[in-house]
């Protein structure tokens, strides 16, 4: 199987080129992450230690450049040579980030990565300043990175060699389609968190809290979901008490009435979180979203803006319970 030929390269190399060169994007990428953070972010759309785009990014490279036609660039130092190696590693791993964004967002319907506050972008999924990044990488991968790893893969005994990838590949295997299963169920979440939202926005919307709609909407913009019924229960409230003492027909026609939807609008917040008990997701699918969310901090999901607040405010919120009740349990333990 590994001596399969691919473009003229060994299946075995090509393997070991992804793999070393998705983990190399790995540790760039989670080493700026962390240190702009000031925490320990695991970057990347997987949960292990690869990002698919470098390995890709790397091998295409290769691919392009280490082949009859073009050795020659990489051979002879000229300074036309590295022009052109910039130039065509520049054009080549900018189409492919293009294509890996559109994918991504078809996908999942969602945007990972958005470079539309950078000059010079085409549809904020790359930009010119990243572009020329991977020109400067790709004169840093051909002239140094590659000649290294070449030497490592050959160092390497060609029968663990075999072992170890098939080894390696059950696992990105198996991290591929947990991560795509998750990430898939996510965008089902999403959704059912939205038109519990809505619900909401029509339930509070018939109680003529507000006189219009752009109004109700940019009040549900900025809270979370749980509170929202909860903060018409303090309107409700508040207008009863400042009516309070009025005189017998407006006890009629006001105090009574709010009295009534008080009780209305607990019902329908408990009811409104009994549901969204039913979209909780499984241990494993809360990981992963909790890892994607930090991994992704500019993630949009169109249309679906504060929906996807709700997620990552109700993952915090069970977090931090979790957390107290750890603290709870240890100073049980104590006493």
């Amino acid at each position: 199987m590994w001596s399969l030929q691919i473009v003229g390269i060994e299946l075995y190399r090509v393997f070991y080129f992804f793999i070393i060169y998705g983990l190399m994007g790995w540790i760039w990428e989670s080493s700026y992450a962390s240190l702009k953070e000031r925490k320990l972010v695991n970057r990347g759309f997987l949960n292990g230690p690869i990002i698919p785009i470098y390995g890709a990014g790397a091998m295409l490279i290769y691919i392009l450049f280490y082949n009859s036609k073009m050795l020659h660039l990489v051979e002879q130092a000229s300074l036309k040579n590295y022009l052109l190696i910039f130039l065509i590693g520049m054009v080549a791993a900018s189409v492919l980030e293009f294509v890996t964004s559109y994918v991504m967002e078809k996908m999942f319907h969602a945007t990972w990565w958005d470079y539309s506050e950078i000059r010079f972008n085409i549809q904020g999924r790359i930009c010119l300043l990243v572009s020329l990044c991977w020109g400067a990488l790709s004169i840093v991968l051909v002239k140094l990175l590659h000649p290294m790893v070449s030497k490592l893969i050959t160092f390497i005994p060609r029968q663990a060699g075999e072992v170890a990838a098939y080894v390696i590949s059950v696992l990105f295997l198996t991290d591929l389609i947990i991560t795509v299963a998750a990430t898939v169920h996510l965008d089902k979440k999403i959704n059912a968190v939205q038109r519990l939202r809505e619900e909401v926005y029509e339930y509070i919307y018939g109680l003529k809290l507000y006189e219009a709609r752009e109004n109700l909407k940019r009040f549900m913009a900025d809270f979370h979901l749980e509170e929202l019924l909860y903060r018409g229960k303090q309107w409700y409230q508040a207008l009863s008490a400042q009516w309070t003492g009025a005189g017998e027909s407006l006890q009629r026609g006001i105090i009574n009435p709010v009295s009534e939807h008080i009780d209305e609008i607990e019902a329908k917040a408990k009811a409104v979180l009994e549901k969204y008990k039913t979209i909780e997701s499984a241990w494993l699918q809360k990981v992963i979203y909790k890892r994607i969310f930090k991994a992704f901090p500019n993630l949009r999901m169109d249309g679906r803006e504060e929906a996807l607040r709700d997620m990552k405010e109700h993952l915090k919120v069970q977090q931090g319970k979790k957390r107290e009740q750890e603290k709870e349990e240890e100073t049980e333990e104590r006493k």
